[in-house]
Order: structure tokens, then C-alpha cells, then sequence
């Protein structure tokens, strides 16, 4: 099943076939980017500063998932409770 997915950025909408949550290093910094899947691409969802944020990001797709609402917007970071720098 794919999910269109729009990019925390809003320049881009998508049918993602896997959604995962990657660790990675940005600068001194350690953050939590969100990548799809669209056929052979992966492309990037969203950035959070922690791997609970993705987590909690992650958790609303599966319900949205669960309710079968088409597209689901990605989120800015500091609205998990963080502020972006």
C-alpha cells in the first residue's frame, strides 16, 4: 500500500511505499531524518532533533494508516516540543 506523504518542507507530495527513521550526523549535531520510499528512490520526509519526535511522527502515520485518510502532512520539528535552531 502507499501513502501520499507531504514533505516537511511542503515542496513535495508523495507516495511512499516504506516509511523508516535513519540517525545521522549533521555537523556536531545528531538528528533523526525520515525517509520514503517511492519506487527505487528514498526521499527525505522530515528532520527531528530527537528519535522520539520521529517516533512520535511515526506513530501518527500508522494511525493515519489505520484510518485511511490519504495524505498526511509532515510536521516541523518544534511542534513535537523542540525548538528548531
Amino acid at each position: 500500500m502507499k501513502l501520499w506523504i507531504r514533505t516537511q518542507g511542503r515542496e513535495r507530495l508523495l507516495a511512499c511505499e516504506n516509511i523508516c527513521i535513519l540517525r545521522r550526523k549533521a555537523g556536531e549535531n545528531i538528528k533523526y531524518a525520515m525517509r520514503g520510499i517511492e519506487g527505487e528512490n528514498e526521499i527525505f520526509l522530515g528532520d527531528y532533533k530527537t528519535k522520539e519526535a520521529a517516533m512520535e511522527v511515526l506513530d501518527e502515520i500508522q494511525k493515519h494508516i489505520a484510518h485511511c485518510h490519504g495524505v498526511y502532512q509532515m510536521p516541523e520539528d518544534n511542534v513535537h516540543g523542540e525548538v528548531t535552531a
